[in-house]
């Protein structure tokens, strides 16, 4: 039996379409919305952007182009690769298909695991900002962090359970409204400095000075987090083949260069409001790097606008947050259609062509969650440095992982038409960069969640995943082999 004639004969659809995939006709713009949303911009910027400057000095706008073209190395093979893997499976489908089944099913385990928790962590970071938002800005009562938390996470089990068409169109909006606040800020730092008063070393490597740039590349690279979910989406967007590589390209250029210029205008624009270079502002930011940002609103844009930044941050993590829960879902779904994990998940919305039974699980994974985090009094503040830690830890090793099944693909099947450039060179590179990315964040595991013991469980917490994802597939290989050879889809 073929993958196909399996997902059509075992899957239930509820009707959805004759052979039970998702439904959607998302455009460029609607997966580049996702991929952003994903990354929280306004978030980068109040949160990531002055620790990135702590821990890697002036240099730390160069960082985020370094970043950039170390993906778009990576997205070279990554998008050669997709032209013959048409399920949307990501991590999932690429690794199954370069270094085989078992490692699928840990790769698809781990993203699983990583996207869960980075939600998680982005709900434990709206339990501090919401409260403050409605306390502090709008004098209501004072607000748990998990109220705050079980909301939003109520809202995204309303809109995860329809169309993704509905959390595209609300992604669009919430996003329109921090991009827009990023720009303006950045052009009222560049109108009220100057041009000429600018630092252009920032972008030089004789500015790499800081003990810790391991750390702020690190810190960098998370900030590209959700760069495969172009891929995730796939039977929901309208002709993949054109729109999926120009929505990766075009979300590759819009982060580095969003970041990239927002990081070097808070190196000008903080040194100059506070009537020093910019050589103190490394130890400005991180002494207070929330504050930090938040001074330099209120200095060029006014008190209203940090009242507007306040909402639009808590928008931003809504978004974020919304869509990590849409790309989970679609993992299950994966997992559900090629019976890995039970089918029942694989089920697609008779009306909606959503991956309705998916979301349901996740929306009740989560709830539960934060139940029990409520009841064991944990600190938001905590749970969310731990969490996006220990996710971007293991995105990063997923992404290496990918690149190595790239290159055994590409280079196993020899597609017409694909150079050795596509096929050794630029995966090849993204292979190199990646592995100095995870050692760095291996070595500065601590550092990241605060903890040195912390850090090693946590990597180990990682690796026992990948083993349970490896043993589950052979599982299937020893009781369910129709299974094990749908895993994948290949």
């Amino acid at each position: 039996m073929t993958a196909s004639e399996f997902e059509k004969t075992e899957v239930p659809t509820d009707g959805a379409d004759e052979d039970g995939s998702l439904k959607g006709s998302l455009g460029t713009g609607g997966v580049l919305f996702a991929v952003l949303a994903y990354n929280g911009p306004l978030s980068v910027v109040m949160g990531f952007v002055p620790v990135i400057i702590f821990s890697g000095g002036l240099g730390s706008p160069a960082l985020f182009v370094i970043g950039g073209i170390l993906l778009t190395l990576f997205a070279v093979g990554f998008l050669a690769m997709g032209r013959h893997m048409k399920n949307p499976g990501a991590f999932y489908s690429y690794a199954t298909a370069g270094l085989g089944r078992p490692a699928g099913v840990a790769a698809s385990f781990i993203a699983l695991f990583s996207y869960y928790v980075t939600l998680l962590g982005s709900l434990a970071y709206a339990g501090l900002s919401l409260p403050s938002l409605v306390h502090d800005t709008l004098y209501g009562p004072q607000m748990d962090w998990w109220v705050a938390a079980l909301i939003y996470a109520g809202l995204l089990a309303v809109l995860g359970y329809f169309s993704i068409e509905l959390s595209s169109k609300v992604l669009g909006v919430l996003l329109a409204g921090e991009l827009g606040i990023i720009l303006l800020l950045n052009l009222f730092v560049g109108a009220k400095v100057g041009p000429s008063n600018f630092d252009y070393y920032v972008f030089t490597p004789s500015e790499w000075g800081a003990s810790s740039i391991g750390l702020a590349l690190l810190f960098v690279m998370l900030c590209f987090g959700g760069f495969e979910a172009t891929a995730v989406f796939r039977e929901e967007v309208k002709d993949p083949d054109r729109t999926i590589p120009r929505a990766t390209y075009l979300t590759i250029v819009v982060i580095v260069t969003m970041f990239a210029i927002s990081t070097w205008m808070f190196i000008n624009g903080f040194g100059a409001s506070n009537g020093f270079g910019v050589d103190k502002v490394v130890e400005a930011a991180g002494a207070d790097p929330f504050g930090a940002t938040t001074a330099n609103i209120s200095t060029y844009m006014g008190a209203v606008a940090v009242d507007a930044v306040t909402i639009l941050l808590c928008t931003s993590i809504f978004a974020s947050t919304l869509a990590c829960h849409n790309i989970i879902s679609r993992y299950l779904y994966n997992l559900g259609v090629d019976s890995v994990i039970p089918h029942h998940l694989g089920k697609v919305h008779a009306h909606h062509g959503s991956p309705h039974v998916a979301s349901i699980v996740v929306s009740v994974a989560t709830i539960s969650a934060i139940a029990i985090l409520a009841l064991v009094s944990a600190d938001p503040a905590t749970l969310y440095s731990t969490l996006i830690g220990v996710a971007g830890y293991a995105i990063l090793i997923l992404l290496f992982v990918t690149s190595v099944a790239i290159i055994v693909y590409l280079n196993r099947h020899r597609a017409q038409g694909m150079g050795f450039g596509t096929r050794v060179v630029a995966p090849g590179l993204a292979v190199v960069g990646l592995f100095v990315s995870v050692y760095l964040a291996t070595k500065n595991m601590g550092l990241l969640v605060g903890s040195e013991t912390r850090g090693n469980l946590l990597i180990a917490l990682v690796a026992l995943i990948a083993v349970a994802g490896v043993g589950v597939a052979l599982y299937c290989r020893a009781k369910k082999p129709e299974a094990y050879q749908s895993i994948g889809r290949q």
